[in-house]
């Protein structure tokens, strides 16, 4: 379950956006159809619900990235589609969403946050479903001492490990690195500070301090 980041950046400062006719072509061509979407979608109109959801697989689908030194980068919209197969909405939770066994649940909650965490959220929660990842556990320092199931245990410095906080940062680290990016950075340095340290239970100073100066 991805929980509501309390940041001074929540509201995205990002003036981009996707038109609405192209949201709504993807949103029927392709997100409701590969993925299952199970509520009414008959209508589409912007701004709604579902065109923020869109948003939000519309920026993973079209993210293209620079390979890495080791020749990798990587395919967002592919690992979501990969790992999810059927997307519900549930009006009476109050996470952003909640993510496993192939499933993401999304809350009313989801539609408020910043699109750049709209879009982490859902690699946050596609995490929950990729076969032989960790659940999150008990925090046991930080803002959220003593919380079941608010933290990871260790930090992976920005890799694919772990559970879904780690997801976050893996999100994160790759959008900020493009330099055609229509997502805005400082909104994403600053979910990335809101998640550090207090999210991890395991977690170096350096790292702590490198990525707060992304």
């Amino acid at each position: 379950m991805k929980y509501l980041l309390f940041s001074l950046f929540m509201i995205s400062t990002n003036v981009w956006s996707t038109s609405c006719k192209v949201l709504e072509i993807e949103w029927y061509k392709t997100y409701t159809k590969v993925l299952n979407v199970s509520w009414d979608t008959e209508t589409f109109t912007c701004p709604s619900f579902e065109s923020k959801v869109a948003q939000a697989f519309y920026d993973l689908h079209h993210m293209d990235f620079k390979s890495n030194s080791d020749g990798f980068k990587p395919d967002f919209w592919n690992y979501v589609k990969t790992h999810i197969k059927n997307v519900k909405y549930n009006k009476e939770c109050t996470a952003l969403a909640m993510g496993g066994n192939g499933v993401i649940t999304f809350c009313p909650a989801f539609a408020k946050d910043s699109r750049e965490d709209r879009a982490s959220t859902i690699i946050h929660e596609t995490r929950h479903s990729d076969l032989g990842a960790p659940r999150h556990v008990t925090c046991v320092g930080g803002h959220y001492s003593g919380k079941n199931g608010a933290c990871d245990e260790t930090f992976h410095n920005g890799a694919l490990e772990g559970s879904g906080f780690n997801a976050d940062i893996y999100f994160y680290g790759w959008a900020l690195a493009r330099k055609d990016n229509t997502l805005s950075k400082s909104v994403m340095r600053g979910h990335i500070r809101g998640i550090l340290p207090d999210r991890f239970n395991k977690i170096k100073t350096q790292e702590i301090k490198k990525w707060r100066n992304q």
